[in-house]
């Protein structure tokens, strides 16, 4: 069943894109380059309404309506069509977060209820929702990083639901690779589409779920935060550097790592930099979990950010007396 739905999602993944980039561009929904865009052309924005409709739609037929699965789904549901609304609209500051934090909340409350577990546990799911959509929006700035960041948090979903014995974890995580695997051509090595506000959403969304599901389902915060964990490090480094300076935090800019790194080599490096750092995340955190030696699993994950960042930042520039 699990392999089945993979393969459906990828062969929809595939398929609707071209609708998808059809409808945007009789919305006109075209990202126009700035001085602060890693682009140079006009690009189609908005593309991640694909792997949300996906993943809407071969869910539709899996699960009991009742069960987690479709909480957590709903949740990616809610958020994207949020992103989309800033996509389409745009969206004040407040009105962002307030959304966040609002389905953050409402879905939260949902997964605490179905799953049974402490009713606390919602006083960190609503501001990590918050938190992950934001951090996801923040690191879409080059070309293919998102879609494989999916790809790994769907990756190590599917993972943990087979050797946890969690079913709908595992098919959540086996239809989100499907349903980013299919765009990425789209996306990835050049740009012909970017998912857009809706797409980084869904990302943050899935990202978040994912998480918390397979830290209920292991027990193991190590294994929860293993997929978010090169997220949560860039964009944290990245807003602490910032504040020294001085800068404006509520700026857009382009002095994330990645983006460092992008700039002086490529796209498709900054990419396969990320992805890897996440994907080694992800596999030392299942193995240490699995051998219970956890306490490895963290020192490895802790390196692999901090390795991430070196490579990213590059050497310190001298600074000229």
């Amino acid at each position: 069943m699990v392999w089945l739905l993979a393969v459906a999602a990828l062969a929809l993944g595939i398929v609707v894109p071209e609708g998808v980039a059809a409808l945007l561009r009789r919305l006109g929904l075209v990202d126009v380059p700035n001085e602060r865009s890693s682009h140079k052309t006009a690009t189609l924005r908005g593309g991640g309404l694909a792997p949300l409709a996906v993943i809407a739609v071969v869910w539709l037929g899996v699960w009991p309506p009742l069960g987690a699965g479709w909480m957590v789904v709903a949740g990616v549901v809610l958020f994207g069509l949020l992103g989309l609304a800033e996509d389409l609209r745009g969206l004040t500051v407040w009105a962002r977060i307030g959304g966040q934090l609002a389905v953050g909340v409402g879905v939260g409350a949902a997964l605490v209820w179905v799953t049974g577990v402490d009713w606390w546990q919602l006083l960190l799911l609503a501001p990590a929702a918050v938190f992950l959509i934001n951090a996801a929006n923040f690191m879409d700035g080059v070309n293919g990083i998102s879609s494989f960041q999916a790809i790994v948090t769907g990756g190590c979903g599917l993972a943990v639901g087979l050797i946890a014995g969690r079913p709908e974890l595992a098919v959540l995580g086996a239809v989100a690779i499907g349903a980013f695997a299919g765009f990425l051509p789209w996306n990835f090595p050049k740009a012909k589409m970017f998912l857009g506000d809706v797409g980084s959403y869904v990302v943050g969304a899935l990202m978040w779920g994912i998480a918390w599901w397979a830290f209920i389902a292991t027990g193991s915060l190590l294994v929860g935060a293993a997929s978010t964990a090169v997220y949560a490090v860039d964009v944290v480094t990245t807003l602490v550097r910032r504040a020294r300076r001085g800068e404006n935090l509520t700026l857009a800019h382009r002095e994330h790592a990645y983006q460092l790194l992008a700039a002086r080599s490529s796209h498709a490096v900054a990419t396969c930099v990320a992805t890897l750092a996440g994907a080694v995340n992800c596999a030392a955190a299942i193995w240490a979990w699995r051998a219970g030696i956890q306490w490895l699993g963290w020192a490895v994950v802790v390196a692999v950010c901090a390795v991430y960042e070196l490579v990213c930042l590059g050497r310190p520039r001298k600074v000229e007396t």
